[in-house]
């Protein structure tokens, strides 16, 4: 537990960093974002760290230096949109949303199977 708390940390700063320079000034941090609707929005260096995305549209978003760690994003659309350069996005996270072969990945994840069938 003193290990993963002193991660965490860690993990947070570097997100913190990441979206100070990626979005100077950017504190519009909201843990409930449920099915809201973002769709072909510039996220650029948002923060959705510990967010509750279940269900919310990122469709064609740009989410460059966007903070994932630690988000719960069943069913979010992400469709057409490019995570390539987004924070702390798991392989979990991504199987559990909702994308398409125009959806943009990290190197260091997979695309989804059931994702073909859409």
């Amino acid at each position: 537990e003193e290990y993963r708390t002193r991660v965490n940390k860690i993990l947070k700063k570097a997100g913190e960093l990441v979206v100070q320079s990626v979005a100077p000034g950017k504190t519009d941090k909201r843990s409930d974002n449920m099915g809201r609707n973002f769709k072909k929005a510039n996220l650029n260096g948002r923060d959705f760290s510990m967010s509750l995305l279940i269900a919310a549209n990122l469709e064609g978003c740009s989410l460059y230096g966007t903070n994932f760690l630690g988000a719960d994003m069943r069913d979010t659309n992400i469709q057409n949109a490019d995570l390539r350069e987004s924070l702390f996005l798991t392989q979990a996270q991504v199987n559990a949303a909702r994308g398409n072969e125009h959806t943009k990945l990290p190197d260091t994840l997979s695309r989804p199977i059931a994702w073909k069938c859409r």
